[in-house]
């Protein structure tokens, strides 16, 4: 029996540490939001830049997954992986108006159990590619508050393997979905912000390869499924108590309730997978540092529930509980701006039965993490 796609989409995959500066702050940057990665934690926040901005940026990541059983431990692939990312900003001069686009990478990642895991042949590999291209408008309505959004259109593709099940599917889908934010900043010192990012569902077509009952051998055929990313509220608050010093705080809310039974369809038959996932939490904190002469140092902590019910957990994505722990630094000139953060996340999770009848899936998953971002922007 072939066990569900789903853990491909798991916080897991969720790549939310899109900017460096950010990243350094415990991803605590919606209610500052003042370069233009803003277009992704809170596109109000453009119509504090001035001008026409530019940033480019990469978050290059070593994932190191393990799982302990009785007979020993089986570790993951940990090859770095990469997820670029661009944004650019206009301010029209005079106007209470503001533009931006941004491409980024809010989901993705891969895993892959080597052939000596005691799952392999159902928890094979799995990779997911997701690219979000983000137009956005903000609007300076008064001296604090500032409101924004735009819609996204994202591409997804993946590919899940199970050699021994002899199942495969490769397929990939464009979607639709939306960003409403808002930012106010009442006095100096404190700044609020709200960001609703929409539901975008993937109605992915490709190819499957299927095992037949009384078929000799797997054969492929045209498939398709929907897998719905969730829409997620991002709340923040903003204390800069001097000029010297800003603390932030982020809560985020990511609506995972809406991935339950997803239908893979073929001409041959329709495969369900109950997923019955739940809904999770992320705790985002951190502040910077700003030096006379334009540097910068930033540290944070965010801590990021789970969303995989033990009753339909996988190995591809062992989705546990998990903490980051970020420090960064930078510098912000005339034109030039520039920040490096190094990350190191980690998270554990003790699995008691298996999912699939001969596998067993049961065990404690360590999650070790090491990442690195880096953020170039220029302002014309």
């Amino acid at each position: 029996m072939l066990f569900g796609l789903g853990s491909l989409f798991g916080s897991g995959t969720r790549v939310d540490y899109v900017d460096a500066f950010a990243t350094g702050r415990g991803n605590a940057f919606s209610a500052t939001a003042d370069n233009p990665s803003a277009i992704y934690y809170n596109p109000a926040g453009i119509t504090q830049l001035e001008g026409v901005q530019g940033q480019v940026g990469t978050y290059m990541i070593s994932l190191d997954y393990s799982v302990e059983q009785a007979n020993g431990t089986v570790k993951m692939d940990d090859s770095w992986q990469f997820l670029p990312n661009l944004f650019a900003t206009y301010n029209m001069e005079n106007t209470p108006a503001a533009f931006g686009l941004g491409i980024y990478a809010p989901f993705g990642l891969s895993t892959d159990w080597p052939d000596d895991s005691p799952f392999f042949g159902v928890a094979d590999k799995s990779e997911l590619k997701y690219i979000t291209v983000h137009p956005v408008m903000a609007w300076q309505i008064n001296d604090t508050f500032s409101i924004g959004g735009g819609p996204t259109i994202n591409s997804a593709e993946f590919t899940f393997d199970q050699r021994l099940a002899g199942f495969n599917y490769n397929g990939n889908a464009v979607s639709l979905g939306f960003v409403l934010s808002a930012l106010w900043i009442p006095v100096e010192q404190h700044s609020f912000s709200i960001l609703y990012r929409s539901r975008a569902d993937s109605k992915t077509t490709g190819s499957a390869v299927l095992p037949v009952p009384g078929v000799p051998a797997p054969f492929e055929v045209a498939g398709s499924a929907e897998f719905p990313f969730p829409d997620c509220w991002r709340f923040g608050y903003s204390f800069r108590p001097s000029p010297k010093w800003n603390f932030e705080a982020n809560f985020e809310w990511m609506n995972w309730d809406v991935l339950q039974t997803v239908d893979l369809t073929t001409e041959v038959q329709t495969i369900p997978f109950v997923f019955n996932w739940d809904s999770s939490w992320f705790y985002e904190f951190g502040g910077s540092y700003f030096l006379d002469n334009g540097y910068h140092i930033s540290g944070g902590f965010a801590w990021v529930e789970n969303s995989i019910p033990d009753a339909t957990f996988t190995p591809i994505v062992p989705d546990s509980d998990r903490y980051f722990v970020s420090l960064g630094v930078g510098h912000r000139g005339d034109r030039w701006s520039w920040d490096g953060v190094v990350q190191y996340g980690a998270g554990s999770r003790d699995v008691v039965a298996p999912s699939v009848p001969g596998f067993d899936f049961g065990g404690k998953y360590e999650t070790n993490s090491l990442a690195f971002n880096l953020s170039l922007a220029y302002q014309f």
